[in-house]
């Protein structure tokens, strides 16, 4: 017995809809352990992911974080700007994100009067824990260790546990941290509905 022509039409439509369902069973099922073949990440990734202690008031948030130096002159107070940027275009996700700045040197109120000119919902740490301080000058000598870069980082996301999960240095454009921020937003998002 052959196959007529809707017969064809059919198994070709039961196909057509009920393959793409079968891939997605197979890829989230233990039998096919898929994993992408590069990471997508434009900061240093963390591993494994520092834990800090940066305030209890800010856990069950994601976290910007940027490291103000000593001196914080045009260029730091502009990546405090490009990170109020960032925050804007998170959006809707703005619920789940906050700044902080560190300041490195202590109790400066200039640089506080300046950082809530920028924006008033800046957390402003002055001075930083030492002990965040400390852990965070050891990242940076096993970042720049692994990657032969000198670069120091000074801007960092945080995850709602307070784990440095992405690191990035002086130089990295605003919109590549805002695309890791995105994606890690995203993806948060949808470990919250499972």
């Amino acid at each position: 017995m052959s196959l007529t022509r809707q017969q064809y039409t059919l198994i070709g439509l039961f196909s057509l809809f009920f393959a793409p369902l079968i891939m997605v069973i197979l890829m989230r099922s233990s039998f096919w352990d898929y994993r992408p073949a590069e990471l997508k990440n434009n900061g240093q990734l963390v591993q494994p992911p520092l834990a800090l202690a940066i305030d209890d008031d800010l856990k069950g948030e994601w976290l910007l974080m940027y490291v103000a130096p000593g001196n914080c002159d045009d260029s730091c107070l502009n990546a405090i700007t490009a990170l109020r940027q960032i925050y804007k275009a998170s959006g809707r996700q703005q619920e789940h994100l906050q700044i902080v700045v560190l300041n490195a040197a202590g109790a400066n109120l200039q640089l506080a009067a300046k950082v809530a000119s920028i924006d008033s919902g800046i957390d402003f740490i002055a001075p930083a824990p030492t002990a965040t301080l400390d852990a965070l000058k050891q990242l940076n000598a096993k970042l720049q260790a692994e990657t032969g870069d000198q670069s120091v980082s000074q801007t960092y996301i945080l995850d709602p546990m307070q784990n440095v999960i992405l690191a990035y240095t002086a130089d990295a454009s605003p919109s590549d941290i805002n695309k890791d921020l995105k994606r890690l937003l995203k993806w948060s998002k949808a470990d919250d509905v499972q």
